[in-house]
């Protein structure tokens, strides 16, 4: 049976785990800003397994999400859509002074 799409996607990100790892290891970052759906599903399935352990996480909208996809009514590149993607980054400010009192 071949395996599903999300299947080789899983395996697809396993083949990237040890330089994920060694660029954690390497520069030590306080936070990880994980861009996209998609991606965090990985990510979490990497973590999951044990092959990644990772600081404190924050997830950020795709861009391309913002700019060729519609919302309810709004659509791509909506200003409403973009302010609320300018809003995301503040919520890492607020992480990343959470993390500052922490480490």
């Amino acid at each position: 049976m071949a395996p599903t799409n999300h299947r080789r996607s899983q395996q697809r990100a396993q083949i990237w785990v040890d330089l994920l790892n060694w660029e954690l290891i390497n520069s030590r970052p306080k936070l990880v800003v994980i861009m996209g759906r998609q991606t965090r599903l990985l990510i979490d399935h990497l973590v999951a397994i044990n092959k990644l352990k990772l600081p404190a996480t924050e997830q950020l909208t795709h861009y391309a999400y913002i700019g060729q996809r519609a919302q309810g009514k709004l659509g791509p590149m909506h200003p409403e859509r973009i302010l609320a993607y300018d809003q995301e980054f503040t919520g890492f400010e607020r992480s990343l002074t959470k993390c500052d009192k922490y480490h």
